[in-house]
């Protein structure tokens, strides 16, 4: 039979074992997945506004995106901003906010009214956009997977 002190410390150690693996679980997915799961909502949104293009089919993507950037791109990107100099990462935010998701909204928009133009069905336009927010992903995966190679190891003394 263990002593108590020694019962303490099995107990402990049994619980800093699962602690560690829980949490190399959590970092080794998270990353990832923070910044691929929009993109992959999109990207079946995107089908499902091929194969039914309704505004509420419409209105569900559109929210779900919305949703999707405020509880997970941007909590992820704050994380891989975490690693950044302060006054790095207020330039590069501003980059990001301003020219790339404004020129990307009017951008996306154009070239969306382009493509109608020359004779593309809005089905054909919904694929070419599942097809983007697919690179969406594997970039978001990318990502994620850089972000957690240059993790510090966590270890205790």
């Amino acid at each position: 039979m263990l002593a108590a002190d020694e019962q303490n410390t099995a107990v402990a150690q049994f619980f800093y074992v699962w602690i560690s693996v829980l949490n190399l679980f959590i970092v080794s997915v998270f990353w990832s997945f923070l910044l691929t799961l929009v993109p992959l909502v999109m990207v079946a949104g995107f089908f499902g506004l091929a194969v039914m293009n309704t505004f509420w089919v419409l209105a569900v993507v559109f929210v779900a995106r919305r949703v999707g950037e405020y509880a997970f791109i941007r909590p992820g990107r704050e994380m891989l901003f975490s690693r950044v100099e302060t006054g790095s990462k207020y330039k590069a935010k501003n980059l990001i906010d301003v020219p790339v998701y404004r020129g990307g909204d009017a951008l996306s928009a154009q070239v969306k009214t382009a493509l109608e133009a020359g004779g593309m069905a809005s089905a054909g336009v919904a694929l070419l956009g599942a097809a983007l927010a697919a690179l969406w992903a594997l970039n978001g995966w990318w990502l994620g997977r850089q972000a957690r190679l240059k993790e510090p190891s966590s270890g205790r003394g």
